[in-house]
């Protein structure tokens, strides 16, 4: 944990507020845990980003990368990253609408030019959203939640723009 404050002074001296991101086990999560390092990291002044990590040849994939439970699928679509890269990005704060304001997240989480991967088709952020994964930020622009990216694990649980993608 030193070494963790030491990186995160020299951050802060540098202008750059720092977020730490904590992969959990989707199988036996220790909440408790969690939240005691939460704490702990927030008396430091580091944002604490919880991943959920899952193993999907344990949760049922066919060999297409298809989820094998027809309801999962249903809760998913795929898409295409379109451009030469794409950067994740998160929200903190959300403005006087209910809107999440989002950023791109520091250190870059991209997912590169033909990358496959797997975005929510339920996810709802704001009264504003109707449930059908479009999340309606700041500026009317429009985002995705990744569920799964095989090629940038650490997407999962970020958000992508539509601008960005193709659905395939």
């Amino acid at each position: 944990m030193q070494n963790l404050k030491t990186a995160v002074e020299e951050l802060k001296k540098q202008g750059i507020t720092p977020r730490v991101c904590i992969k959990l086990p989707a199988d036996n999560p220790d909440v408790q845990q969690a939240k005691s390092l939460q704490a702990e990291l927030k008396t430091l002044g580091i944002i604490a980003e919880f991943h959920i990590n899952l193993d999907l040849a344990a949760a049922g994939e066919d060999a297409g990368g298809t989820p094998a439970d027809p309801a999962a699928a249903q809760e998913s679509f795929e898409v295409m990253v379109t451009g030469p890269k794409l950067n994740c990005q998160s929200f903190n704060k959300k403005d006087g609408a209910g809107k999440p304001v989002m950023a791109i997240r520091e250190p870059r989480v991209q997912i590169m030019q033909g990358e496959r991967f797997r975005v929510s088709a339920t996810a709802k952020v704001s009264p504003k959203d109707a449930g059908d994964g479009n999340i309606i930020a700041t500026g009317g622009i429009i985002y995705h939640l990744v569920t799964e990216c095989k090629s940038n694990p650490n997407a999962v649980g970020m958000y992508v723009r539509q601008m960005d993608i193709t659905r395939t």
